[in-house]
C-alpha cells in the first residue's frame, strides 16, 4: 500500500485528522447532554396549548452574530415579540440586531457585543434593554432584573414567573445563566443570555430560546436545570445570575 493509503486507514481506526480533509475526525458526544431535549422532538405542548410567548416569539428566532451578542439577539426576539399583535403596515420595517443598536444609540452595548467584544452583565442588558424599549416608542414596557440566591425564594419566585409569564404575550422572560449547565459541554462554561418562550408547568419544563444557533436550536430543560443554571456567578459584575422580567405597565 503507498503511505497516504496506510496513513489514511490508520487515521480512520484512530480517529486521526488527515490535512486536506481526508477523513474528518471522529465526533460521537451528543449535541445536547441529559438536561436538554430538542423541541422538534418534544413539540407537543407549543401544539396543545396556547404558548402565547412561543408564537410570538418564534417567528422572530434570530442567531446571535458575534460570540459576545447573545444580548442584542435576545433584546432583538423581545422587541419584536413585543409588536407580534400589532397589524404593521407594509413601510413598518421589523427590528434587527444592527437595527437596535443604531437606533438605540448606545456604544457601550455596540462595543459589548462585537467581534471583541466582553458581552452584558444583567444588570447591563437591563439598562440596555430599558434604553431600547424608550427609544423605539415601547414607553407602556418595563424591566426588572432579579438576580438568583441560591434559596428557595429564589425558586418559588421563578416559578411564579413563569406561569404568570405563560398566560399571555403581554410579558417575556430572558435569562442570563451558565450555557453548559443545560446544554451538556464542557466547553460551553460561559455566560449566556436568552429568552424564555415556553413553560410546561405539568412536566416543570422550561423551553430555551438559545441564539447560539451555530450550535444549538430551541431546547427544553427542567425547571430545576433552569433555577441552577441562574445560580452561578458572573465573574465579570461578581453578582450571580438571574433573569430579566419584561412586561407591559
Amino acid at each position: 500500500m503507498n503511505n497516504f493509503f496506510s496513513m489514511s486507514m490508520l487515521a480512520l481506526i484512530i480517529g486521526w485528522s488527515i490535512p486536506g480533509g481526508a477523513f474528518a475526525e471522529s465526533k460521537t458526544a451528543p449535541k445536547y447532554g441529559p438536561e436538554a431535549s430538542r423541541l422538534y422532538s418534544h413539540h407537543t405542548y407549543v401544539q396543545k396549548n396556547p404558548a402565547p410567548d412561543f408564537w410570538a416569539l418564534i417567528p422572530h428566532y434570530v442567531q446571535q452574530q458575534t460570540g459576545s451578542a447573545c444580548s442584542i439577539a435576545s433584546a432583538t426576539m423581545i422587541l419584536n415579540g413585543i409588536r407580534a399583535p400589532e397589524n404593521l403596515t407594509s413601510s413598518i420595517e421589523l427590528f434587527t440586531q444592527n437595527s437596535v443598536l443604531d437606533r438605540t444609540g448606545n456604544s457601550k452595548w455596540k462595543k459589548a457585543v462585537g467581534k471583541m467584544g466582553g458581552g452584558t452583565t444583567l444588570e447591563e442588558l437591563r439598562g440596555y434593554l430599558a434604553e431600547a424599549l424608550e427609544k423605539l416608542s415601547l414607553k407602556d414596557w418595563q424591566v426588572e432584573a432579579i438576580h438568583a440566591d441560591g434559596g428557595p425564594e429564589f425558586a418559588r419566585r421563578v416559578r411564579e414567573l413563569l406561569t404568570e409569564n405563560e398566560r399571555s404575550d403581554r410579558s417575556f422572560i430572558i435569562t442570563n445563566y451558565l450555557q453548559n449547565v443545560l446544554t451538556g459541554d464542557p466547553e460551553g462554561a460561559v455566560g449566556h443570555v436568552a429568552p424564555i418562550a415556553a413553560y410546561d408547568a405539568k412536566s416543570e419544563k422550561v423551553l430555551v430560546m438559545d441564539p447560539d444557533r451555530e450550535y444549538y436550536e430551541p431546547y427544553w430543560v427542567s425547571e430545576a436545570a433552569f433555577i441552577r443554571s441562574m445560580n452561578t456567578v458572573d465573574k465579570v459584575s461578581g453578582k450571580t445570575r438571574g433573569l430579566l422580567w419584561i412586561r407591559q405597565k
